[in-house]
């Protein structure tokens, strides 16, 4: 969805400002090329995310850094507020 907009905005003017010196045919080849390609770029990512929703290990992994990055971030604001209590 975002690559979609993202493309649509990039291409669009690019396009536009070629289809005086492109036919016509050649413009539809290119967007038949760009969306060949993004379709390729989109499978190879849903690929991806299938591949580690299968890894269980890496994502636990990943949680156990991410929880370990944040509670010492909890652990220093308790602190700072039984040192500093707020009247």
């Amino acid at each position: 969805m975002i690559f979609e907009s993202i493309s649509f905005f990039v291409l669009f003017p690019y396009f536009i400002l070629t289809t005086s010196i492109l036919t016509k045919r050649e413009t539809l080849m290119m967007l038949r090329n760009f969306e060949r390609k993004k379709n390729l770029y989109y499978d190879e990512g849903k690929n991806y995310v299938v591949s580690m929703s299968k890894n269980r290990d890496l994502i636990q992994i990943l949680l156990i850094i991410t929880l370990g990055m944040f509670i010492p971030f909890l652990g220093s604001i308790i602190i700072s507020f039984k040192l500093n209590p707020l009247y």
